[in-house]
């Protein structure tokens, strides 16, 4: 399912903005980026030289299709920090509050690669408090100096230095 059509069929307002128009690129508020890879729940788009991963809920979704699914995420990931993004943002605004240990050691895995090449990436989690305590206790743990846990996209853009079209409506 595109995002678009999870939008369309679940009504979901949480994304704020995102569709595909063809399936190849991706509309975050005003601005088109080449799609990298979707999922059912995820997608993965290239701006420039960040890596934009968009993670929502799909209750349809069971927790080892879960973890499955941030596994891919995650090898797509990382093959876009050897020779394409130069910082990733993963927006887990609309994702599941609570990500269980495997989609947790997969996420470490994320983190603990992006600390070792010296990529910075921010986590941008929703307003669930379990979610926010998770992902800064990931970061805390696995990328000290070049990770960040954030409430919203213009402190994640802050943080990776660079003022994009992320936070323009």
């Amino acid at each position: 399912m595109t995002i678009a059509a999870h939008v369309e069929n679940t009504g979901e307002s949480t994304l704020r903005g995102v569709a595909l128009s063809d399936g190849r690129r991706l509309r975050y508020a005003a601005h088109w980026m080449p799609i990298i890879a979707t999922a059912e729940n995820y997608s993965i788009a290239l701006e420039d030289m960040r890596a934009v991963v968009k993670v929502w809920k799909r209750p349809d979704i069971d927790a080892a299709t879960g973890a499955q699914r941030a596994a891919e995420l995650v090898a797509h990931v990382r093959a876009l920090t050897v020779d394409r993004a130069r910082s990733v943002l993963m927006d887990l605004n609309a994702a599941p509050p609570v990500a269980g240990p495997k989609t947790s050691e997969v996420l470490a895995d994320l983190l603990r690669t992006c600390e070792r090449a010296g990529v910075p990436v921010a986590f941008v989690y929703g307003a669930d408090a379990v979610q926010a305590l998770q992902c800064r206790r990931l970061v805390a743990e696995h990328a000290p100096k070049h990770g960040r846990a954030v409430r919203d996209l213009a402190e994640a853009e802050a943080f990776l230095g660079t003022r994009g079209p992320l936070s323009r409506t």
